[in-house]
């Protein structure tokens, strides 16, 4: 994907945040593809199914009261965090700040 292909994808998914709000996980992925652009990386999508298995692994761990990485994940990458509230920041603020910690 050349530059100019990427700029426009992320100018994109800049715009479907600006469109449907603050979507924490738009948000995370416009943030992860900003680092992935300085980096020469393939720009990443959203995925409903990933998605999903992230949340219940967040939620896991959370019942658990544990902070690990899943043993059992083989096929994809997996990055996790954690932060405190910080008053007057939105869940988005929380997220960007998660994911410049990586």
């Amino acid at each position: 994907m050349s530059d100019m292909d990427e700029d426009r994808q992320l100018k994109g998914q800049l715009e479907e945040t600006r469109k449907h709000g603050s979507n924490e996980r738009q948000v995370g992925l416009n943030r992860h593809n900003e680092y992935r652009r300085i980096h020469n990386s393939p720009m990443m999508e959203l995925s409903q199914e990933l998605n999903d298995a992230a949340q219940q692994y967040a939620s896991k761990l959370a019942r658990e009261s544990k902070f690990e990485h899943d043993l059992n994940n083989r096929d994809q990458g997996e990055n996790i965090g954690l932060t405190s509230d910080i008053p007057d920041s939105s869940d988005a603020d929380l997220v960007k700040k998660v994911v410049d910690m990586w």
